[in-house]
Formats: C-alpha cells, structure tokens, sequence
C-alpha cells in the first residue's frame, strides 16, 4: 500500500470513531431501560398495602391514577426529567409535579408524561413531539 492511501483509511478510522463517539454520546434514558419484570414482582411482593389495581399496573409496566412517586418509579423508572410546577405557577399550597420520559432519539415511542399533586398521579399523558 502506498502513503496516501494508509492516510486516507487512518482519516477515516479516525472520523469513523468520533462519529461513533458523538451518536453514542447524544443516548438518554428513557422508558426504554424501565425495570424489568423481577423487579417490578419484587416490589409488589414488598407492598402488600397496595390496592389490586395499581399491583396490576405495576406488573404490567403501566402507570395509573392514584399512584404515588415511588408506584411510578416501580413501574416505569427513574424519569429523564422532573419539572417542579409549584415553582412556576401561583403557590397554591399543594405539591405539584411533572415528571417527563423521554425515549432514545429516533425511537417510535412517544414522549411520556406524569402529572402528580401532592405525590399523587392526577394526569398521564403521551406525545410524538
């Protein structure tokens, strides 16, 4: 092989790796990595408290009305956002919070969104934005 085409192919490693690099570097987290089955039974097996209702939501990865934060973090995981809404609105004196999933960039799932007051779901919601 001659010099400019050990070159040209070490230029394109190198470019090669660093847009490697870039799209990695751009992943968040989302619903996409949500707790898996084992852990979902652990916790309900650890909350016999819990209503019949919100044990099946648990299990079957979904969110429902009248869950508190950690039935949601039980079910769908860490959020990839927490907005605060008390601050931003009048005080009313209640607690009031969203909490944003946000899939990996170019996946087909939507944009997830739960509205909570006083630590309580009031509001689930789903976007393509």
């Amino acid at each position: 092989m001659d010099i400019k085409r050990l070159y040209l192919i070490r230029t394109l490693v190198i470019f090669s790796f660093i847009f490697l690099l870039t799209i990695l570097g751009c992943a968040s987290s989302g619903p996409l990595l949500k707790p898996d089955m084992d852990s979902r039974q652990g916790y309900v097996m650890n909350h016999p408290e819990l209503s019949y209702e919100i044990k099946q939501a648990i299990l079957e990865g979904k969110v429902i009305k009248g869950m508190t934060k950690d039935n949601v973090r039980a079910s769908w995981g860490e959020a990839s956002e927490v907005i605060d809404i008390t601050k931003t609105r009048f005080y009313t004196g209640k607690s009031e919070e969203s909490w944003i999933y946000r899939p990996f960039p170019f996946s087909l799932e939507p944009i997830r969104e739960v509205a909570f007051k006083n630590g309580t779901v009031i509001n689930i919601g789903e976007s393509y934005k």
